[in-house]
């Protein structure tokens, strides 16, 4: 499956314009070139080689179509990266960790036949047997539950309140364990999300204010166990049932009490630790990497530095969510983002560690050298072997597909990562949405070229296009935007992107806004503002901030409020002020 799709990968490559000049570039790549670009990339992280540029798209490009691919992570990135422009920074990280080993539901979506108070009876041992057993009954397992908890409990809709409040949106991405079992980390953002600084302020200038955060966040997060519901009678086999009981306040009783006893088993830290804890240590240190123990807190309460700090009654307890407890039945993590430094290092870690399947640049150069070695030999051997002889017939044809294959080819996957993408389930998890891009680097060109009064084709041959065979032009966005006319002249670029789309005008009706005159596409397509029921869009930013910053990056700490940045990044300012200064320089002249 994977080699079929980095089939299509590859058949979206050799359809682009530029495929030949790639191929050529490509054929120009020695081994010596390739391993001395290789060593640049181990000593510097760069190379001045703009062919390993090339080389790299194309493997992306052949990579997209594979699923779990570093390819695909970074489409998750971009994703992530388009909800933090448009929704701040997020209020919640949760992980959930499903017991797919123990939870009855792996039994049945296994098919396996059990009487009612059978699966109470069955052992533990019987369970992780049938569950190993059955690596599409975890994936399809892992899927329900995530869909439930977020859609069910987080985030149930318009006009509904879920367990954390108004939600806005959500991002989980999957991730594997050691043993190759999935789990979900996630980013929930609250409706209405104050910026932190001005959180901060309010909680320490007004103490009614604080008061209530105090109170929202008891509700939400607990980091205590009632020991008189965790006792031996309450166990994980115990879920309630609504037959159970003649009022839903009973029902909701007993979940919270199902809840506490899951907590009781599921969130307490092992006092003797474990190789986990000091994964990342240093030699001779012994320090958990979570905290723990961590200080009992006896009433919760906010600090002179603006940080709540809640309720401890254990130094051991992990901080939970009852309603999500009582809903998986197993050990998950909850923590209020309250501090931009923690939340900025949370989207490192989702970012970059649950997505850490990522390729490196160096892994790409090295394989390719390896096999553009294997090439070099065979064709000075006066007997080739058969492996020699079949590189020799291939030659440098389908080269990057063959890199990327090469890649793949001793990357190790679990059973339920297999079935997960066989049976297409998500890799990660958020509310319906297009994503779509806006490259900054071609952004500035375009705004540079607008202000100098010439059109920059070259720039705009690079771009990302909508690309129309009958006729022989390119439309991309920015042309889109630049002659959208006077009826959309107040939307800025973000907004434009974010709200109108294009269709045909065989297909217009009353509401449709036509383009400007100049527009090549003027007559043949119209604008339609997008509606309540269409699917909404993320807007995400391909590309620098500015063409200073792997220079700022380099440097411990950055320095983003350098004179050279806060001129370039100006020029990524709203366009229509870009327009009015072009305009005032034409009448000028």
């Amino acid at each position: 499956m994977q080699r079929r799709r980095s089939a299509l990968g590859n058949s979206l490559l050799v359809k682009r314009g530029d495929y030949r000049a790639v191929q050529e570039l490509m054929s120009s790549l020695s081994y010596e070139r390739l391993i001395a670009a290789a060593q640049s990339l181990r000593e510097t992280q760069t190379t001045s080689d703009p062919a390993i540029t090339t080389l790299r798209r194309a493997i992306e490009t052949v990579a997209s179509r594979v699923p779990n691919s570093f390819a695909e992570k970074r489409e998750m990135r971009l994703l992530l990266r388009g909800l933090l422009i448009e929704f701040g920074l997020a209020a919640f990280w949760l992980t959930i960790n499903p017991s797919d080993l123990r939870d009855p539901l792996v039994v049945k979506l296994a098919g396996v036949t059990v009487p009612r108070d059978g699966l109470r009876k069955a052992d533990a041992a019987w369970r992780r047997k049938t569950a190993n057993m059955n690596p599409a009954a975890i994936a399809v397992f892992f899927d329900k539950v995530c869909t439930g908890v977020l859609e069910a409990l987080i985030c149930p809709g318009e006009d509904k309140m879920g367990i954390f409040g108004e939600v806005s949106t959500y991002f989980g991405a999957v991730e594997t364990n050691g043993r190759g079992m999935l789990h979900l980390h996630c980013l929930v953002w609250l409706t209405g999300n104050l910026d932190f600084f001005n959180l901060r302020t309010k909680m320490l200038e007004d103490p009614e204010f604080a008061r209530r955060m105090i109170s929202y966040l008891d509700s939400v997060i607990s980091e205590r166990i009632d020991p008189r519901e965790s006792d031996d009678r309450s166990n994980e086999s115990s879920v309630p049932s609504t037959r159970h009981f003649e009022t839903d306040q009973g029902y909701v009783n007993a979940l919270h009490e199902y809840g506490n006893a899951v907590a009781s088993k599921r969130q307490v830290h092992s006092q003797n630790h474990n190789s986990t804890c000091y994964k990342y240590s240093k030699k001779g240190e012994r320090a958990c990497r979570f905290y723990f123990p961590r200080p009992k807190v006896e009433t919760s309460y906010i600090d002179d530095l603006g940080i709540a700090h809640l309720r401890r009654d254990d130094e051991w307890v992990n901080p939970y969510n009852p309603s999500i407890a009582a809903a998986i039945g197993s050990n998950q993590d909850l923590s209020f983002l309250a501090t931009r430094a923690k939340t900025l290092a949370l989207l490192y870690y989702i970012t970059n560690y649950a997505t850490k399947d990522e390729a490196s640049t160096y892994q790409m150069v090295m394989t390719a050298a390896m096999m553009r070695k294997t090439l070099e030999q065979a064709g000075q051997t006066p007997n080739p072997s058969n492996a020699e002889q079949m590189a020799l017939e291939k030659g440098m044809k389908n080269f990057v597909l063959r890199v990327f294959n090469r890649m793949s080819h001793d990357r190790e996957v679990s059973g339920v990562q297999v079935a997960s993408s066989l049976l297409r389930l998500p890799t990660y998890y958020t509310p319906l949405t297009e994503m779509h891009r806006v490259n900054l680097y071609y952004l500035r060109r375009r705004l540079q070229a607008l202000i100098q009064g010439c059109d920059d084709d070259e720039g705009r041959n690079e771009e990302q296009v909508a690309i129309n065979l009958g006729e022989n032009f390119h439309v991309s966005i920015f042309d889109d935007y630049r002659w959208r006319g006077p009826d959309l002249k107040e939307l800025s670029l973000y907004e434009y992107v974010k709200v109108i789309r294009k269709r045909t005008s065989k297909h217009r009706t009353g509401s449709d806004i036509d383009f400007d005159v100049n527009h090549p596409e003027h007559g043949k397509k119209t604008q339609v503002i997008c509606g309540p029921g269409t699917v909404p869009r993320t807007v995400t930013l391909v590309g620098p901030l500015s063409k200073y910053q792997y220079d700022e990056d380099r440097i411990r700490g950055g320095h983003p409020e350098t004179l050279a940045m806060q001129n370039d990044l100006a020029g990524c300012c709203t366009w229509r002020a870009k327009e009015a200064l072009g305009n005032r320089g034409s009448s000028k002249q």
